[in-house]
């Protein structure tokens, strides 16, 4: 069955996190999902998946600014990194 048939429920982001994850998986890759990676102690666990370099980060955090400040940062693994705004 497709991704987005089997979560249909889910919000637009999820959705997409939950088909990055389900390629990244396929490529033998471990998901992690990061809360409060804007700053401080998730912001140093998002540097230490992604150097780890066999983790998707799903990065979430409520202060919008700091996600786009660790985009910037972090730019180069747009392909294993994925932030949104969770409240």
């Amino acid at each position: 069955m497709e991704i987005s048939r089997l979560y249909d429920g889910f919000t637009p982001n999820l959705l997409l996190v939950l088909k990055k994850y389900k390629s990244a998986e396929e490529l033998g890759m471990k998901g992690v999902w990061i809360t409060g990676a804007g700053g401080g102690l998730g912001r140093h666990l998002v540097k230490t998946f992604i150097e780890a370099g066999d983790y998707f980060v799903f990065a979430t955090d409520i202060n919008d600014a700091a996600l786009k400040k660790l985009n910037q940062d972090f730019e180069v693994f747009s392909n294993r990194l994925l932030t949104s705004y969770l409240d």
